[in-house]
């Protein structure tokens, strides 16, 4: 049994870097919503690497890693700032058309949050979901600048955590 896990894993590596590999780098704007956004402000200060898996010419699976920092939207006494280092797995739909490409996905998220300033140090790790897309214009059929929007959601006990992030990128795929 576990030659065949060997093999097929083998199967699946060898496969998924013979249709393509690709990574993506962007700068990210986080907008809170409902009590969430009652909390905090919008934050400027966010960052997302991903790496894609084509492993169809119309799926890639996706893993990425982010930062998203939150500033209080009062004054809260001990509070200086939040943040959130998402861990992301999922599957993206590519549609490209011409030198337009559209990468509409979705999936699960383990995020790291940390609430930190003089008075407060708290940390906990909540499980959570994404789902939206990115265009990006090609330049090359390797290589393009993109932006998009997705609606993430931490399952959060007290307040609902949920925000939209607007990231602006580029898409390097090794083929």
């Amino acid at each position: 049994m576990r030659k065949l896990i060997a093999v097929a894993a083998l199967a699946a590596v060898t496969s998924a870097s013979a249709i393509g590999v690709g990574i993506s780098a962007h700068y990210n704007i986080g907008m809170p919503l409902g009590d969430f956004g009652d909390a905090v402000k919008m934050s400027v200060i966010g960052f997302q690497g991903d790496v894609a898996i084509n492993v169809h010419p119309f799926i890639n699976i996706v893993a990425a890693f982010g930062y998203q920092q939150w500033k209080p939207a009062d004054e809260i006494v001990g509070v200086d700032k939040t943040t959130f280092i998402p861990i992301c797995f999922g599957i993206e739909y590519p549609a490209v058309f011409g030198s337009i490409a559209f990468y509409p996905g979705g999936g699960m998220s383990y995020n790291l949050m940390k609430t930190t300033g003089p008075n407060v140090d708290v940390s906990e790790n909540k499980m959570g979901i994404w789902f939206g897309g990115n265009f990006y214009y090609m330049f090359n059929a390797r290589m393009g600048f993109g932006a998009g929007a997705s609606f993430n959601m931490i399952f959060t006990d007290v307040v609902k955590t949920n925000w939209i992030h607007i990231p602006f990128g580029i898409k390097y795929w090794f083929m």
